[in-house]
């Protein structure tokens, strides 16, 4: 999770709760320090090892993701490589161009850096090999956090790794249909049984979440 709420936030008794209670939960970023939520995905690794002993992939996520956990660990995991794996909705630098007005966008940046296609901070599916490689090397080589997104720096972080897998899940990691516009590219689908990491979520959309499925109803 990113930082906790706020001292008088009714979310934070029970924010601290859940991180007691089951210990599945830890602050990466603290609150007030913008810089390190960059170099949040560095530090999954080693939580998972410290926390479980490591496991067999990791999922991370942007604070606004709906996640349909049973669809993800029974159907989806038992099919994917336990090696090599990068995985989510797949972007790329020509996304993120300069506007019909010649005025640049938030991440016109990335074209001038060359930068490689990358799985959007939705939602991003990685094995533990990667995951680990990941770690090691970022703590080895920072980048810049002002000027380059976690996802895009999560993505130059594993270029050297060999054989790996660059699979574009679009239709299952998406975003909401009538979502945002990425350099005026849609990149929403239709809501369906096989949606299984959504964004960006919000409470009025949360209202269309089925419990008793774990779906989102379109």
């Amino acid at each position: 999770m990113g930082s906790m709420p706020a001292a008088k936030s009714p979310l934070r008794r029970k924010a601290a709760e859940e991180i007691l209670r089951h210990r599945d939960l830890e602050v990466v970023a603290p609150a007030g320090r913008e810089v390190s939520r960059t170099y949040s995905y560095e530090k999954a690794w080693r939580i998972v090892e410290e926390r479980f002993g490591g496991a067999d992939f990791l999922l991370m996520l942007d604070h606004r993701s709906y996640v349909n956990v049973p669809l993800l660990v029974h159907h989806w995991l038992p099919s994917q490589p336990k090696t090599g794996l990068y995985q989510g909705c797949m972007l790329d630098q020509s996304l993120f161009g300069m506007t019909s007005s010649k005025e640049p966008t938030r991440g016109a940046y990335l074209e001038r850096r060359r930068a490689p296609m990358f799985a959007h901070g939705m939602g991003i599916l990685v094995s533990a090999d990667v995951a680990q490689f990941t770690s090691e090397l970022a703590s080895r080589i920072p980048l810049r956090s002002a000027d380059i997104p976690a996802d895009v720096a999560f993505s130059m972080w594993v270029q050297p790794l060999e054989r790996l897998r660059l699979e574009s899940t679009h239709e299952s990691f998406h975003t909401w249909p009538d979502g945002v516009a990425l350099g005026g590219v849609d990149l929403g689908q239709p809501l369906s049984p096989m949606s299984a990491v959504v964004f960006p979520m919000t409470l009025q959309r949360w209202s269309r979440f089925d419990a008793t499925t774990c779906t989102l109803q379109s």
